[in-house]
């Protein structure tokens, strides 16, 4: 039982220790006398019992377990948590996350070991499979410093190994974090590795996949048509092989190259299109994001009332979920919503009780605070952009204030190949 790290519950005991308890006593038996005998501690966490037991006796008991020689145990250990994580990922950004969220919470220290033991054995296999399906629990949680000192760590440790399926993931993980968190030239090569060894690989979907963030950080480093054409050509991929996810991925890509040319219209019709796709797979992540691009857009053509419209959804997800990232880019729409709102009716009424009135379509910064446990400082805008992307070089064109996109395309509205892009992109949308 010393293997755990932050305590255990009763399968992950019976899965590790079930076949070397005495026979004949049943397990719980032996869990209540250890408790009785203060060498482990219960509690209740999720409805469900937990040991843990005293980091001093844990140490002590791990020592003499290594002293013993080489145990199974560690990699049973890494096993038992390898499955957890793969069968909760999947619902990390659904309506249902609360659950499987709390639970991979709990299970951090065990899992953060786990990972640990695959690294000193150099496990690829175990360690790719570990860091992507911790990916969309990292990136909503702003958690870019540690899965970034993982996927450093494993690449550094694969160095020396051959370009494999593996090595690929790896890549790619270490992409997403750092695309997400405004870093896209480092993004870059990493998406270039993965996307070449995937080609090579023969496979189709991680290809496409790779496409879209190899063209999105192409587009947002490096002047000319060869990003946008990327993506483009990754549409017509995700389209062809009917993968709503990754099409809704590139539907935002798109959506953010035609907002930061200042092409509105299309940007706002990539949107839509993205949103109702991310619905249809219940990920309330980029739900979020898109209902906040989309309320920058209408902002952008002075339509209020569709504005506030996506505010209030993106808050209920934002509150829903405890998304702090997307609580604070709703606060700065909000104050810019409310600021126009505020000037509109400067112009229609003169009377001062009247000119403060834009902000009771929204809850205030209190309930904002109070419900999210979150302290919004004025810096605190920068971050939630670094969480959702980098602030852009230049401000979207027609704002005053300018507005960080999840990841921005150069403004290529005004290079001569703008033209036959836009009506690339045009072609490609229903």
């Amino acid at each position: 039982m010393s293997v755990f790290r932050g305590g255990f519950n009763l399968s992950a005991v019976e899965c590790l220790c079930g076949a070397r308890m005495p026979s004949g006593v049943p397990l719980v038996e032996i869990l209540m006398s250890l408790c009785e005998k203060s060498l482990l501690m219960t509690n209740t966490a999720g409805g469900s019992s937990r040991f843990t037991m005293l980091e001093t006796i844990r140490q002590f008991s791990m020592a003499k377990l290594e002293a013993s020689g080489p145990h199974a145990c560690k990699a049973l250990h890494a096993d038992y948590y390898l499955q957890l994580v793969e069968n909760l990922s999947p619902g990390l950004v659904g309506s249902g996350q609360r659950r499987q969220v709390g639970e991979l919470q709990t299970e951090m220290d065990n899992v953060r070991a786990a990972l640990g033991w695959n690294m000193e054995h150099a496990d690829f296999d175990r360690i790719s499979r570990y860091l992507q399906a911790l990916l969309w629990y990292l990136i909503p949680r702003a958690q870019f410093t540690e899965g970034l000192l993982w996927t450093d760590r494993a690449l550094t440790i694969a160095s020396e190994v051959k370009a494999t399926r593996e090595v690929a993931v790896l890549n790619d993980v270490a992409g997403w974090l750092k695309l997400i968190s405004g870093d896209y030239a480092r993004a870059l090569p990493h998406f270039k590795a993965a996307h070449d060894v995937f080609k090579a690989l023969g496979c189709g979907r991680e290809v496409a996949a790779t496409m879209i963030t190899l063209g999105a950080t192409t587009a947002a480093t490096i002047e000319g048509d060869e990003g946008p054409n990327l993506v483009i050509t990754a549409l017509e991929l995700c389209r062809e092989q009917n993968d709503p996810h990754s099409t809704g991925i590139v539907l935002i890509a798109l959506g953010e190259g035609a907002r930061g040319g200042g092409d509105m219209e299309a940007a706002a019709q990539c949107y839509k299109e993205a949103l109702v796709l991310m619905r249809q797979c219940d990920d309330q992540y980029w739900m979020g994001a898109l209902l906040l691009n989309m309320c920058h857009v209408s902002l952008s053509s002075d339509d209020l009332e569709t504005a506030q419209t996506y505010l209030r959804e993106a808050i209920r997800l934002a509150n829903e979920y405890d998304s702090t990232m997307m609580i604070n880019l709703y606060v700065a729409l909000a104050g810019e919503l409310a600021l126009k709102k505020s000037n509109e009716m400067r112009q229609d009424c003169s009377e001062p009780r009247h000119r403060c009135c834009a902000m009771s379509a929204f809850p205030s910064s209190r309930r904002i605070r109070q419900n999210s446990t979150v302290r919004l400082r004025r810096q605190d805008r920068s971050s939630a952009a670094r969480g959702m992307g980098s602030l852009p070089q230049r401000g979207c064109p027609g704002t005053k204030t300018g507005f960080w996109p999840l990841w921005p395309m150069r403004q290529y509205k005004a290079d001569a190949a703008y033209t036959p892009l836009r009506r690339r992109l045009l072609c490609s949308l229903p």
